[in-house]
């Protein structure tokens, strides 16, 4: 205590001047609008290039986080690959002339797994609204175009509404006018995926009707009926079924697999057949 009233009693006068400082400062920028207003733009600068930096660092920092979403993602891929070829070998062994039959199948009645795939980063994604988007880095010119599918490591995210020349503007799954067509996985059981504006980990299974047998805890993929998907992308597992609704559909809460309040690199996804789809669709309509 002494020694810190010692130290006082020695640099009194500058601390006193540097408080007067201080005190002239706050009054030459509070009262004068030209000093203000530079002191202002000099905060901001300082305040931008701060951030920048942060971000720079938290980047660096995610790397770490990023590998090892990549690596579990390509484990899942090589676990479901190897369990495929599993089940198609026990087949294989249990029906001796199933090869012949499998080679027979016309392709109508084989996955389409004919996609055209491309890597993008988020810049901007919102959860909080009911009408949320994401921002890409990636436009017209690296062939993005509208109606590309959007899925991340996890599952789907969303679908891409406007494209400009290096960016473009993709409709999150987490918005209330979004609605995609999903399945349930095993069953032939076909709804419109969309979001109803309450949880960001949920999303309903609409126009299934009551006498569908649906369970908790069943798988949820795009259906394929469309140009958008391709058919078969993970987009939750159902968490919830009611039913007894006047309207004959049930009620069901599906949890999503992607998280949306962690989402960095995606991918767009677009059936390399969609243009025929399109004309047709588009025939159709006229």
């Amino acid at each position: 205590m002494e020694r810190l009233i010692a130290f006082f009693y020695q640099y009194y006068n500058l601390l006193l001047f540097l408080v007067l400082e201080a005190v002239a400062l706050w009054m030459l920028v509070q009262f004068n609008r030209r000093h203000s207003e530079t002191y202002g733009a000099l905060t901001a600068a300082w305040a931008g290039r701060v951030q920048e930096v942060n971000a720079s660092i938290t980047s660096f920092l995610r790397l770490g986080d990023q590998n090892e979403l990549l690596l579990e993602e390509n484990m899942r891929l090589r676990r479901e690959l190897s369990q495929t070829r599993l089940l198609l070998e026990a087949y294989r062994k249990t029906q001796p002339d199933s090869s012949q039959r499998l080679n027979l199948l016309p392709d109508s009645l084989l996955p389409d797994d004919r996609f055209l795939s491309l890597p993008c980063r988020v810049l901007t994604n919102s959860v909080q609204s009911r009408l949320n988007y994401i921002v890409l880095d990636r436009g017209r010119v690296h062939g993005v175009r509208r109606e590309m599918g959007l899925v991340s490591g996890s599952g789907v995210a969303g679908q891409v509404i406007s494209v400009a020349d290096r960016y473009s503007l993709a409709m999150s799954l987490l918005n209330t006018d979004i609605n995609i067509s999903a399945r349930i996985l095993g069953k032939q059981i076909i709804g419109t995926i969309g979001w109803d504006g309450t949880s960001t980990r949920e999303a309903l299974l609409r126009y299934v009707p009551q006498h569908y047998d649906v369970q908790r805890g069943d798988t949820v993929v795009t259906s394929g009926f469309s140009s958008i998907f391709p058919e078969g992308f993970l987009v939750g597992w159902v968490s919830e079924v009611r039913k007894n609704n006047p309207d004959g559909f049930s009620t069901i809460r599906v949890r999503l697999a992607t998280d949306f309040h962690r989402l960095d690199y995606l991918y767009l996804v677009r059936l390399e057949r969609a243009p025929v789809l399109d004309s047709l669709l588009n025939y159709g309509r006229r």
